[in-house]
């Protein structure tokens, strides 16, 4: 272990500073037993603070002592604590100069009885005290096998400040017994180099924690625990809803449902925010049926209101438990999409994002809109400044995924327009083609979409010749919703309509506050004709 021998020293001897001449006579005392932090315990910057605890019942004073080494040729000496059972490291040395240190200590503790010798010395405990954090577990946090899956692959955060890994498997959560601890340069640990025929036979439930390792050789804390569950059984197959199923605002609840494994009937409902992300959203045990209705199951949680209102995608899955109680696989993760009753989400550039007036036209929108549906009116503006339509187009997807709106306001092409040499391929921006992608999807996702025109430039601004072009995409705009039977809002024309376009913007091309009151007008119109 390679140590920093000038901040030691100088640890060494502040501690020294606080300690007192061991005592001398002539009887013997106890042994101490340490009650913690455990040996090989790892602290780091999230958990700096130690306390050395014990206990005896033949004394009351004691003499700890503190060393860089197993054999404590370099280190405090015995110190006296006096009239208590504890030690706190972190006050003993002040936070300036504990925090800061990256180091492995050894200790040990005897008593100090009034009169004779001390005596004999604990066992020897060993922790460590870095300057890193407790790392995050990524793939196999709660893994479960079947000898039909695909073989471990562990994975975790990684951290510039490590060196190395060490990463400990056991068969207790405890980690006592530990089964063993191995310190690897790699940011991943993969079983696929272990026998398969000897890993299919291999039944049980392992859990697995990881730590960083410093420059230094100084291990820092660990994270939270992993479990690996292998069985014998696979996941269920699930029954319906299909995957991608979308449940309309007014609809039901879902009924889940997969087939019997014929086991415990002992399952485990994984719902997921993200279907990459194995740590999950919430996981629920079930029993006794292979079905799961969100509306009794769910009990209070979900009722009629609340579901109609409530926009969401969820992913969820289905594992199983032996006969001995262990948790098989889950299944592939299934989409689930509820949007959101009386919520509307616009999708744009700046123009939608709002350059000039927060929220751009969607506020406004808002109070046209809760005079008719009420106060539980929602909106969501999901649109990014400076896009382009085959932006739009690529990210619509995942934009609407968390929105999950009932109605979805689409408008772009203004930045196709007035930079088309940006295009891919230049010049052939194809801003109708792209907006057909983008309402298909938000009809895929259950969504409503309304396309709107581009809305002109402003003729006295410096994108002023971008017009010709818009004109001519929004000729191609209009003759697609026809044809693909979306609802369509002539934004343009209702600025043209106006009379004075100049009045309409606060700079080349974002509209004022009255430019987004036409704006606001016109999608009402759209939601309220595809609403009759």
């Amino acid at each position: 272990m390679r140590l920093e021998q000038p901040r030691i020293l100088c640890f060494v001897c502040w501690i020294a500073l606080f300690s007192l001449t061991a005592w001398s006579g002539t009887s013997a005392a106890g042994i101490p037993e340490i009650v913690g932090p455990a040996d090989d315990a790892r602290f780091g910057s999230d958990n700096g603070i130690v306390v050395l605890e014990w206990t005896s019942e033949d004394c009351l004073d004691f003499q700890v002592d503190i060393a860089v080494d197993a054999d404590f040729a370099i280190g405090t000496g015995p110190m006296a604590v006096i009239g208590a059972s504890f030690l706190n490291v972190t006050d003993l040395v002040g936070d300036d100069v504990w925090f800061p240190l990256s180091i492995t200590l050894y200790w040990r503790v005897r008593c100090l009885p009034e009169s004779g010798e001390p005596g004999g010395w604990s066992d020897v405990r060993v922790f460590h005290k870095s300057t890193l954090e407790s790392l995050l577990l990524h793939l196999g946090a709660d893994g479960r096998y079947s000898p039909t899956t695909t073989m471990p692959r562990l994975t975790w955060e990684t951290t510039s400040s490590a060196s190395a890994y060490d990463i400990a498997f056991s068969v207790s959560d405890a980690f006592d017994p530990e089964l063993g601890c191995v310190r690897i340069t790699e940011s991943s640990l993969d079983f696929s180099d272990v026998n398969r025929d000897s890993w299919d036979l291999l039944e049980g439930v392992f859990y697995w924690r990881i730590c960083a390792v410093h420059a230094s050789g100084v291990p820092g804390p660990w994270s939270e625990t992993g479990r690996l569950s292998k069985t014998r059984i696979d996941a269920p197959t699930i029954i319906s809803p299909t995957d991608g199923h979308v449940y309309p605002p007014l609809s039901s609840p879902p009924i889940l449902s997969w087939q019997t494994l014929n086991t415990l009937e002992q399952y485990q409902l994984r719902l997921y925010a993200d279907p990459t992300n194995e740590s999950g959203l919430l996981t629920i045990d079930h029993s006794g049926s292979t079905t799961f209705n969100f509306k009794t199951d769910f009990g209070a949680l979900i009722d009629d209101e609340t579901w109609h209102y409530a926009p969401f995608t969820v992913y969820w899955a289905i594992a199983g438990c032996d006969a001995e109680g262990r948790p098989g696989p889950f299944s592939a993760p299934r989409e689930l999409i509820k949007p959101g009753w009386h919520r509307f989400a616009g999708y744009g550039d700046s123009i939608t994002a709002g350059e000039c007036v927060d929220d751009a036209y969607l506020g406004i929108l808002d109070t046209l809109l809760v005079p008719v549906w009420g106060e539980k009116t929602s909106h969501v503006n999901i649109a990014v400044e400076g896009m382009k339509s085959k932006w739009g187009a690529d990210n619509a997807a995942s934009r609407l995924r968390g929105a999950c709106p009932q109605f979805v306001l689409i408008m772009f092409g203004t930045n196709d327009s007035v930079d088309p040499g940006n295009c891919d391929p230049p010049y052939e921006c194809d801003i109708a083609g792209h907006l057909a992608e983008m309402g298909s999807i938000a009809r895929n996702h259950g969504s409503i979409p309304i396309i709107s025109t581009i809305i002109p430039v402003n003729p006295d601004g410096k994108q002023a010749q971008a017009q010709s072009d818009i004109d001519d995409n929004n000729d191609a705009i209009i003759a697609m919703a026809d044809q693909m039977d979306f609802e369509l809002v002539d934004l343009s024309a209702m600025f043209f309509a106006h009379g004075s376009l100049p009045e309409l913007f606060c700079d080349w091309g974002h509209p004022n506050e009255e430019g987004y009151r036409i704006m606001a007008s016109g999608f009402y119109d759209g939601i309220m004709n595809a609403v009759n």
